[in-house]
């Protein structure tokens, strides 16, 4: 299995990574839980209108991949509608504008994502929203 001295520096340097990194608490091997705050920005919108949503995942130091899944509240129950996908920047933070939701329904959407070299894979709390008919004029 290699040089047992050379095994044992590179887990040596490991840990020291793990210790710069203020991660002491985290034994080799072990990864921690991922911090991600995500929001849609805002929480009523109209027919036709885009809608924003971003946010930022933390400990982050390359770019992942995001997926956005929404749902729509249909016959008393929650329905799978789409499912986006995006990319974080270097330092975790994302953003993406979906197309406009078809008017007179609720919405709720929650961002996912998977295990990296720095953190464990995990998910949001679903985030909330409608969509309204156009006002006649």
């Amino acid at each position: 299995m290699g040089n047992p001295v050379r095994n044992r520096t590179r887990f040596a340097a490991a840990v020291l990574c793990v210790s710069a990194l203020g991660l002491g608490s985290v034994s080799a091997g072990e990864l921690p839980r991922a911090q991600m705050t995500f929001s849609v920005e805002g929480e009523t919108f109209l027919g036709g209108q885009r809608v924003d949503m971003s946010g930022r995942i933390q400990p982050a130091t390359v770019r992942e991949r995001i997926r956005l899944e929404t749902q729509v509240f249909r016959n008393d129950a929650w329905r799978a509608y789409d499912l986006k996908r995006t990319r974080t920047t270097r330092r975790g933070r994302f953003s993406y504008t979906h197309d406009a939701f078809p008017a007179g329904r609720r919405y709720r959407t929650r961002a996912k994502w998977r295990e990296t070299v720095d953190h464990l894979a995990g998910k949001t709390v679903w985030d909330a929203f409608r969509v309204n008919r156009r006002a006649n004029r």
